[in-house]
């Protein structure tokens, strides 16, 4: 048994990525859950928990030595507006379920040994943050008008919402525009189409890029829940399991709604601006999705 750091093998690294075995597991669905090896194979189980303890990571290494600062690849700037893509259609159903979801998204319940950190309060701020330059308070028409002009390609609409396509910080992404009883530009969501390869160093980009906009967050969460950890092997695990919470918040002035960063159990990257009409709009929703119970 090694101690110490792994030996560094960059074909290793890339066979083990590009291998038939991974792309059975990972794709077609074969993969088993997290823990199931002490019952599929428990002497090499045994010597893989002992390794990950024993043996260190080099590249892991130099990301815990020099923080968030340290990323192997260079950081892309957060650009709000850039060319338009086209992605593969969702079902309505789908889009609901998907859309349900993040306009009723609560704050995470951080353990009580979980060390919070504070900073900035943007109640303080002459203005609310806001996505692509687009005021809170705008109609359909005008937010459409907009979009369009920065490069956003308009996909779908409903009562409450629209939905449109297009590139942020170099990745395709859905920009979710929702509105108030008043059909007012109340919230907008960007869920960035990260992959189980790019989630983690995605959202340490541009929850760094946030930062240098607006500051420290005011609640910034970075955490596992047992049985995992951050040394585990397979760290998409963890998010997929809903056992794993990376999230920032900063308070908008009227210090109720907020900005937020987090990624989501799909792994994808979402960040969330939220005007002054929607903390209202959202219990409003709330209770009326309820009222028949």
């Amino acid at each position: 048994m090694r101690f110490g750091f792994r030996t560094l093998s960059l074909t290793k690294r890339i066979a083990a990525r590009t291998s038939v075995k991974r792309i059975v597991r990972h794709s077609l669905g074969f993969k088993a859950p997290h823990g199931f090896g002490w019952f599929t194979n428990p002497k090499r189980a045994l010597y893989n928990r002992i390794y990950n303890r024993m043996t260190l990571d080099f590249f892991t290494f130099l990301k815990k030595l020099f923080g968030s600062a340290w990323s192997p690849t260079p950081v892309e700037p957060l650009n709000l507006a850039e060319k338009s893509i086209t992605t593969a259609p969702i079902s309505n159903a789908t889009r609901e379920s998907s859309i349900d979801g993040i306009a009723n998204k609560k704050r995470p319940e951080a353990p009580h040994s979980m060390e919070i950190t504070t900073g900035m309060n943007l109640s303080n701020a002459s203005a609310y943050a806001i996505f692509a330059g687009i005021p809170f308070g705008l109609d359909h028409a005008e937010v459409r008008r907009l979009m369009t002009s920065k490069g956003y390609v308009f996909d779908y609409t409903d009562t409450n919402y629209e939905i449109y396509k297009g590139i942020v910080a170099n990745t395709g992404s859905d920009i979710i525009m929702f509105y108030d009883d008043s059909n007012a530009l109340a919230k907008v969501c960007v869920n960035l189409q990260t992959s189980e390869h790019d989630f983690r160093e995605k959202y340490s980009q541009l929850h760094d890029q946030l930062i240098k906009k607006y500051g420290n967050p005011k609640q910034d969460y970075h955490f596992f829940q047992w049985p995992y950890s951050e040394e585990d092997e397979y760290q998409d695990t963890p998010f997929l399991a809903g056992k794993a919470v990376f999230s920032a918040y900063w308070p908008q002035p009227d210090a109720v709604s907020q900005l937020s960063i987090t990624i989501t159990m799909q792994l994808r990257v979402s960040i969330a601006y939220e005007g002054p009409t929607w903390p209202a709009c959202a219990d409003a929703r709330r209770d009326e999705s309820v009222q028949d119970l």
